[in-house]
């Protein structure tokens, strides 16, 4: 007859049965199992931590009494605290692929096993994505790059330096154009756009409109200052003046080729003409 006890009902320590719940009562706290509620409910509840042990003896799971679950540890410091040498997290669906997460001695891993993306939500809309053959896609659900970046705001790529206050540049892609933006909102004089190859700077752009080649300070009263010789494969047309800077004589040009300078020796303008072998200089322009 219900209910009974294992030891008496007014002591510190006792086991007792009832037609519903089993009860475990130690230094005056009780602990229950019980079944509850129209659909017979188990229900397991500690006064203090529940415990899960395996036949070893070791502890592998508990939950404190705040609610938190651990996973080889007793001191949970999250909802979710999973700890050991092989500390990680698998979800797996019938028939699909898995989804692991550890951290492991080099780093935080989150690993899709098979030809499966991780995709990353916010406000319930997909935000990014890495496909599963290793494209990451920002704004769109199909990247086709391995980084392919999508959005209406021609403003794609902000890069700003934290040293300095609302300084910044853009890389944007508006209408076909790539657009590259350095300081928009012009909180620092004088900048430029610079591009360098081997830790070596080959052109720069300047804030005045100046472009630069292998100069770092190319001359603003020029629209291009070229450090070093410059070739025009086709034809090159002048809307302003030719201005010859005085050299000694050059080298003779290639075959098929010509040289116009203006000669230091009587600053004379001439031209190197050269056919085959045969190179002849003509007096342009004498100054008298």
């Amino acid at each position: 007859q219900y209910p009974f006890f294992i030891g008496k009902s007014d002591d510190s320590v006792y086991f007792r049965v009832n037609s519903s719940n089993l009860a475990f009562k130690r230094n005056g706290g009780t602990s229950t199992i019980k079944t509850e509620g129209s659909s017979n409910d188990l229900t397991i509840q500690s006064q203090r931590h529940l415990i899960f042990n395996t036949s070893d003896a070791n502890e592998r799971v508990r939950i404190l009494n705040n609610g938190r679950v651990g996973i080889g540890t007793q001191t949970a410091n999250a909802a979710l605290d999973i700890q050991g040498s092989t500390a990680d997290l698998r979800l797996t669906s019938t028939g699909e692929s898995r989804t692991a997460l550890a951290n492991t001695s080099t780093g935080f891993e989150i690993s899709q096993i098979g030809n499966k993306a991780i995709y990353f939500l916010t406000n319930g809309t997909e935000k990014a994505r890495i496909s599963g053959d290793g494209k990451v896609g920002i704004g769109t659900s199909s990247p086709d790059a391995i980084l392919h970046i999508k959005d209406v705001n021609p403003r794609i790529i902000k890069l700003q330096d934290a040293n300095y206050t609302d300084q910044y540049a853009t890389i944007g892609f508006d209408d076909g154009h790539i657009k590259l933006s350095s300081d928009p909102d012009n909180q620092r004089a004088n900048s430029i756009i610079s591009f360098s190859i081997d830790n070596s700077l080959k052109m720069l752009l300047t804030s005045g409109g100046t472009l630069g080649i292998a100069t770092a300070s190319p001359d603003s009263n020029y629209k291009l200052d070229v450090n070093g010789k410059a070739q025009v494969r086709s034809v090159l047309e002048l809307d302003d003046v030719l201005t010859l800077n005085a050299i000694s004589t050059p080298a003779d040009p290639q075959p098929g080729q010509s040289s116009i300078y203006m000669d230091s020796a009587d600053g004379a303008i001439k031209a190197k003409i050269r056919v085959g072998d045969t190179v002849v200089t003509r007096t342009l322009a004498s100054f008298e």
